[in-house]
């Protein structure tokens, strides 16, 4: 994610998986934060890298 304006500082990232159709193991992990952009993996039940809906906030 780019961010439309950058942080002053390097900010605190948080994700969620979120909508309908997934199950209890799948997941959304913060892998990168920079002032400008954050990376973020989502996961599936097997533990693979998988695209699934997810939301985030980023504060700073």
């Amino acid at each position: 994610m780019i961010f439309l304006r950058d942080f002053e500082e390097i900010p605190s990232v948080v994700a969620t998986i979120n909508g309908d159709g997934w199950k209890i193991v799948d997941n959304a992990h913060v892998a990168k934060v920079a002032a400008g952009q954050c990376e973020i993996h989502t996961g599936d039940y097997y533990g693979a890298l998988a695209d699934r809906p997810f939301s985030f906030i980023a504060v700073g």
